[in-house]
């Protein structure tokens, strides 16, 4: 479960442009740097995944799998 209220204002500010900023901040469970790796990158990888599977319902579950595997190892990240 994702606590929305370990949020704070620095996060708000965060610049997560910078890679180092977003994995430290997504190692610390900051859904605000989540989002924003959702946001950037669904739909490349929805992209990608449909040419490979040729299915569009499979590269969802695939794609929800992948960023459901972010989250849960979030703090295992390393640049």
């Amino acid at each position: 479960m994702i606590n929305i209220l370990y949020l704070s204002f620095r996060d708000l500010d965060m610049d997560y442009t910078n890679t180092g900023i977003l994995v430290s901040a997504l190692n610390e469970g900051n859904i605000l740097a989540f989002e924003y790796i959702y946001k950037t990158y669904y739909k490349s990888l929805l992209n990608y995944a449909s040419r490979i599977l040729k299915d569009v319902e499979a590269s969802k579950d695939a794609v929800q799998q992948a960023y459901y595997r972010l989250w849960e190892n979030r703090s295992m990240l390393t640049i």
